[in-house]
């Protein structure tokens, strides 16, 4: 008997400490998620890319808004100074889909 109490003890406290961790991350303030800007064409802001171990500066992107349509928006990317300048196309949520810059390389989504 004296086992199934204690055993019955354990589940209780374990419950409770269940219990108590769920209203803990339950009544935590949620911010609203913030909406993606909407682009317009002539919109433009200029990124840095930095090394993500030292902050060191790899290249400075200007970006420029080109075309607007429902689905997605066209950007111009000119890149620092000995670099290519390319077009980049994002969706509405400011996702790439064409020519996103990976690990130095332009990729496709």
């Amino acid at each position: 008997m004296a086992n199934f109490t204690t055993m019955s003890q354990r589940i209780v406290l374990i419950g409770a400490l269940l219990l108590a961790t769920g209203a803990c991350t339950t009544t935590r303030n949620q911010q609203a998620a913030i909406p993606a800007p909407e682009l317009k064409t002539g919109d433009s802001w200029v990124y840095e890319q930095r090394n993500a171990y030292n902050s060191e500066l790899l290249q400075t992107l200007n970006v420029s808004v080109i075309d607007v349509s429902n689905i997605a928006s066209t950007l111009r990317i000119t890149p620092s100074p000995g670099s290519e300048e390319f077009t980049q196309i994002i969706n509405r949520e400011l996702n790439p889909r064409k020519n996103a810059v990976v690990l130095g390389r332009l990729r496709d989504f």
